[in-house]
This record gives C-alpha cells, structure tokens and sequence, in this order.
C-alpha cells in the first residue's frame, strides 16, 4: 500500500508538470490596457437643411417624402424645397437647346450651299469666264464668310442655352433634400408648407450600423496605443442592467490624439466599433480593452512605455562606448536584458507578455 501511495503521488506530479507545460507552451494572455468611463456616439450623424439663397427657394419646405423612423438609402430623394418655378425655367431651357440645334443645322447648311457657289464660280472655263466680273467672285467670297460668322454666332447660342439649362438644372438639384448617407430618419422639424428662415434645419439622419467610442487615456500609454489596434467594448449602466452587458463588442482604434490635457495628464483615444445587428446606440457608457498584442502594436518602431525612436535618439548620451562595452560585457558572462532595467534617461520600461509562437 505504501508503494501504491508513492506511484500515485509521483503519476499526479508528472501530470501536474505536463499540464503546467501545457499552460506555457499556450502562452500566458495578451497585455490589455483598460479605459472607462467612454462613451458612445453614432459615427454619421447628419441635419438636412435648407440652403443659404435668395427668393420662395429658401422661404418654404415644398413636400417630404419621409417621416421619423424611416430608413433611407445614400442618395435618396427625401424631398424639395420650393422648385415650381425652377421647374418651368427648366422646361423653358430644353425648349431653347433644341431650337438652337436645329438653327445650327440651318447655318451650316446655308454655308455649305454659299461654299458651293463659290466654287462654281471659280471653276467656269474661259468663255464664261468674260461674263463674270471680278466683283461678282467678291460678293460671293463675302457671302461665304457670312455664312461662317452665322454657324459661330448660332454655334455660341447654342452653348449658352446649355449653360444655362445646365445652371437650371443644378439649382433644382440644390433644392433637393438629398440623403447623404445610409441610415435612419430621427427627427423631422418641419413640415411642408412651412416657412423656412436661410439654412434652417429640416431633419436629421444617423447611421446606426457605426458606432464610435471615445475614452480618456492616460499619458502613460499614449505611446502604446496606436491607430489600428483592436479593442473590445463592453457597455456598462450605472446601477442597472442591460440586456447586452454580457456582450462584447470588438473594433479598431482609428484616432490617438497628440495632445495631452496638463490637468487631467490624459489623452483622446477613438475606436470605430461595426454595429450591423444595432445592439449599441449612442448615449451608452462602456469601457474599452486595447489589446497591445494586436498586429499594430508589433513595429519595431516603438517599444512597449517608451516614447517613438526619435524621442529615444534625443535622450541617450553623445558617447555610447561605455554602454556597448557594458553590454559586451554583460553578453560574455550570459547574462541577458530584462524588463525593468531603466533605459538611457532614467524611465522604466513595461513589461509586455506576448503569447507562444511554439
């Protein structure tokens, strides 16, 4: 019985050390920054107005063609301001294009039969000649120039009239209240028929598939965090419950600011989190876990707490030999750098985990 004990103890030992093993081999979790207290806002979020103009156009809301609530796709026609007049203006114009066409086809044509009597005119044999004055191959010399400033000037009216519709045509389209984006109608604040003072706001419209979380970071990891690493959100509610707190929600850091408040010693940091299913909405406060071991965070360039190569460069003393020999020194008896060794000019680094590759 005593051996029986012996071999137990030593068989949950051995797997004991394997799965400590194990354990290593997986690597231990990635080194994540916490940030709280973030908010949340729709990414796009847009007032629809009327223009800054002259005359009805900026005076009246004409029809709407949607209500709160609605979804609407980029570049849908959500209604006009007052265009009546513009309307009839620009059928006017299309009138005038086509008359002008058919008035340079008429000018070319008399060009063409000028140019043809001119050359024939010119191309008489000699008895025929001795009836045709020298004036009268003068006249008709001038009558094809006529015929050629008539095709320019109608040529030139006809670009006019097409500037002019094409004018016609803008102003209609300004008149327009057009979606900018996807997304949905949250609030209508006129109706149709109403006044409207210049640049008076009409409706608002907010893209609820991005969401963008801002935080506050502290000045000590501004220069860990950097554009393109992943974070995760958590919503949380002071005192209460969401149906989604359970939840996690992964993104992207797209902004670090590079000013720092000197009150608060923290910086902005902004992720763009995807919201296709539509379970965060704005207003939610939540924190925010920076992965400092996504592929962004892996440049050379910069270590894990310490400022960029260049702000490195401009603390470390002019002679280095004492440090290269020191280091030469340290690599022959095997020893190695370890975190926590204070760097040139005096500040700790942090230690960064990073997982197994093996």
């Amino acid at each position: 019985m005593r051996y029986a004990g012996m071999i137990f103890v030593l068989i949950a030992s051995y797997a004991g050390g394997l799965r400590a093993q194990a354990d290593d081999r997986a690597g231990s979790p990635s080194e994540v920054i916490l940030v709280r207290g973030c908010s949340m806002a729709y990414e796009r979020s847009t007032t629809i107005g009327s223009f800054v103009g002259h005359g009805p156009a900026a005076s009246m809301l004409q029809d709407l063609a949607v209500r709160r609530g609605d979804r609407v796709k980029a570049g849908q026609i959500l209604g006009h301001l007052f265009n009546r007049d513009m309307l009839a203006q620009q059928n006017s114009n299309e009138a005038t294009v086509a008359g002008n066409k058919v008035l340079v086809q008429q000018r070319e044509a008399e060009l063409s039969l000028e140019k043809a009597k001119l050359l024939r005119l010119q191309n008489v044999d000699r008895r025929q000649a001795l009836l045709i004055s020298a004036q009268d191959m003068q006249i008709q010399q001038i009558q094809v120039k006529l015929a050629e400033f008539a095709v320019q000037k109608s040529v030139q009216d006809l670009r006019q009239s097409e500037a002019d519709l094409g004018m016609t045509t803008a102003i209609i389209g300004v008149r327009s209240l057009t979606a900018p984006h996807d997304g949905v109608v949250v609030e209508v604040l006129q109706n149709p028929g109403e006044s409207l003072s210049m640049a008076h706001p009409i409706l608002r419209i907010i893209d609820t598939k991005h969401i963008s979380v801002t935080g506050l970071l502290d000045a000590r990891d501004s220069w860990r965090v950097r554009e393109g690493m992943t974070v995760r959100i958590v919503p949380e509610l002071g005192g209460g419950k969401l149906p989604i707190d359970r939840d996690v929600f992964p993104g992207t850091v797209v902004f670090v600011d590079r000013e720092i408040d000197p009150e608060t010693r923290t910086c902005k940091v902004v992720a763009a989190i995807p919201n296709e299913d539509e379970l965060l909405r704005s207003g939610l406060d939540c924190r925010m876990e920076i992965s400092l071991d996504s592929p962004a965070a892996k440049s050379p360039d910069t270590r894990a707490g310490e400022p960029p190569a260049a702000a490195r460069e401009a603390v470390l003393p002019s002679d280095s030999s004492s440090t290269k020999r020191k280091d030469a020194d340290d690599h022959s008896a095997g020893k190695s750098s370890t975190a926590g060794v204070a760097p040139a000019g005096g500040r700790p680094t942090t230690v960064t985990r990073r997982m197994s590759t093996r």
